[in-house]
């Protein structure tokens, strides 16, 4: 019922068709990623310490979180403030769905210090990104030089935390 909900919703927006239809395949395929990999309940990362980068999944769930979480703050946009009614399952759906995705990466063995710089700075360059196109909202130069400087911080937070052991 969402999935129709949202689509109906985006005939509003015709750039927004692909965008859903896209994100909901995404979700189906990671969410059967995810099943694969945590199985019955015994996930790797329970049987070894925390590492700073975590392995190769952690990375998979940090991206979904990422993708999920910016796809719920254009549906937020699109929805002018939850007054658009049929956006919400969108954005509900895709919060909800990306802190689960942050936890799965946690759980796998990134540091929270690292997913959470990735996090935050990726959501915030492809936000104003994506909000610039889809929106025409502002990107100045000045906030480029901000997002340059939030990846940089990242950068050396990841490189810190690889260095630590």
């Amino acid at each position: 019922m969402s999935g129709t909900l949202a689509l109906r919703a985006a005939n509003d927006h015709p750039g927004w068709i692909a965008p859903v239809v896209v994100g909901y395949t995404l979700s189906f395929v990671l969410i059967s990623l995810v099943l694969r990999e945590v199985g019955t309940g015994t996930h790797r990362a329970a049987r070894r310490p925390p590492r700073a980068r975590g392995g190769t999944m952690s990375w998979v769930f940090l991206a979904a979180a990422i993708a999920f979480e910016v796809t719920a703050t254009m549906a937020l946009r699109a929805s002018e403030g939850l007054r658009r009614k049929a956006w919400a399952p969108v954005v509900v759906g895709g919060y909800v769905t990306c802190f689960v995705f942050l936890s799965l990466a946690l759980r796998a063995g990134m540091a929270v210090g690292v997913a959470y710089g990735v996090w935050a700075a990726a959501g915030i360059a492809l936000t104003a990104i994506i909000a610039r196109l889809a929106f025409n909202d502002p990107l100045t130069k000045v906030m480029m030089l901000g997002i340059g400087l939030i990846a940089g911080g990242v950068l050396l937070v990841e490189l810190g935390a690889t260095s630590a052991h």
